[in-house]
């Protein structure tokens, strides 16, 4: 684990997030992995400018590079059950090999990513209906992972702790503020359940204009388990998972702004449409080698 390393990113243009990340590289050291955000881009076109950049980086920098993007079509030729004319807001794994994966994608993505309209900003992602436990082999020690979206979060929810067992989870966030508090506490709840042995968590963030209330905060946490894993075969408190989310009408967010001025109480929004959705749990049937 030393050889991860967190990097929340500030929010910006797209452009502007490509540059932070890139400059971000800097402090990993070869054969290292950096940890970046949900949605390092979040259009189709800089989303495909951003892939092609991050394959080359990470080979010629030699370091692995995990973030989403807003990917389809052959992008997205890997990931299990896809339908290869919609775009997702797609695990992007770019390995130190010259390798591209994307093994994963967003469960519940928000009312205003699933938004068509052409009015709307223009992301126009669909949801994805699995939850595909990943193998990393690094340095020859093999992880089972998980890879949570951001809301993603409501599969604690629908799954038992047993059902979640892995070595390694990891939460790439673009929570609204607050809401990263309650992601560290459903983690912690994770961990004490014996669901994984590490969890990850790297949340972006926004710096506050005048005396405007920041939309987003900083978050680059590890929860590791201090005894051996056992997992455990209900959660304890299942009321204390439902009330870490908000669910709200789709048409009462038609940008992140308004995600985040909902009545949250700093709890995680999810759109009704997304709420309780069918999950299939399978497996990622590529190792990824780093």
């Amino acid at each position: 684990m030393s050889d991860f390393h967190l990097r929340a990113l500030q929010l910006g243009a797209e452009d502007e997030m490509l540059e932070r990340a890139i400059a971000a590289f800097d402090e990993v050291a070869a054969s290292e992995t950096i940890f970046l955000p949900e949605y390092l881009a979040w259009t189709p076109r800089a989303s495909g400018i951003a892939f092609a950049k991050l394959i080359g980086l990470a080979q010629e920098r030699n370091i692995n590079i995990i973030t989403t993007l807003n990917l389809g079509g052959e992008l997205t030729e890997d990931l299990p059950g896809v339908e290869y004319t919609q775009r997702y807001n797609s695990l992007a794994i770019f390995t130190r090999h010259g390798v591209a994966h994307v093994p994963q994608a967003k469960i519940s993505p928000q009312s205003f990513e699933m938004d068509t309209e052409m009015e709307g900003p223009g992301i126009c992602v669909e949801p994805y209906a699995r939850l595909n436990r990943v193998r990393l082999d690094i340095d020859d020690q093999l992880l089972d992972t998980y890879f949570l979206i951001c809301s993603d979060l409501l599969v604690l929810e629908q799954l038992k702790p047993d059902k979640l067992a892995c070595d390694l989870l990891v939460v790439l966030g673009n929570f609204a503020y607050g809401a990263e508090k309650v992601a560290a506490r459903l983690l912690t709840m994770a961990i004490e359940h014996g669901v994984a042995e590490t969890a990850l968590l790297v949340n972006a963030f926004q710096l506050p204009v005048g005396r405007k209330k920041t939309l987003a905060i900083k978050a680059e946490e590890v929860f590791d388990a201090t005894r051996a894993r056992n997992p455990a075969r209900r959660w304890s408190k299942p009321r204390s998972i439902r009330s870490a989310f908000h669910v709200y009408p789709d048409r009462a967010a038609k940008n992140f702004v308004q995600m985040c001025k909902l009545p949250r109480k700093g709890r995680i929004a999810v759109p009704e449409s997304r709420w309780r959705p069918e999950i299939t749990v399978g497996n990622y049937p590529i190792t990824v080698v780093f």
